[in-house]
């Protein structure tokens, strides 16, 4: 699969690179969502704007993905960090779950 442009591609993205079902990926859960682990969490959190001739030219989208997991040494972190556009923010655990957190732009 090629590097996302939107976010249902980034979706897709998500669940083919982890092998995590649709169910275990989500776009911005509502609070009081039951995760099933390991998970994805993703949210847009910033928008790369390019401008030209006085007009915006074009947007990139930037994704905060946040891997979550029961296993310290999650197997889907190097799966992240082999990734181009992809770059590694930081890590933490809270209630004996491991999350890494990562930036992904998409191709737009």
């Amino acid at each position: 699969m090629t590097h996302p442009n939107t976010r249902t591609e980034l979706q897709a993205f998500l669940q083919e690179i982890t092998g995590l079902p649709e169910d275990h990926v989500f776009f911005q859960p509502p609070s009081g969502t039951k995760l099933k682990y390991p998970c994805v969490v993703y949210r847009l959190s910033d928008l790369d704007q390019i401008y030209a001739d006085n007009g915006n030219f074009r947007n990139q989208h930037c994704y905060e993905v946040t891997l979550i997991s029961k296993n310290p040494d999650s197997k889907h972190c190097e799966t992240f960090e082999r990734l181009p556009k992809c770059r590694f923010l930081r890590s933490f655990s809270s209630d004996t779950l491991n999350h890494w957190v990562y930036r992904l732009w998409t191709n737009l």
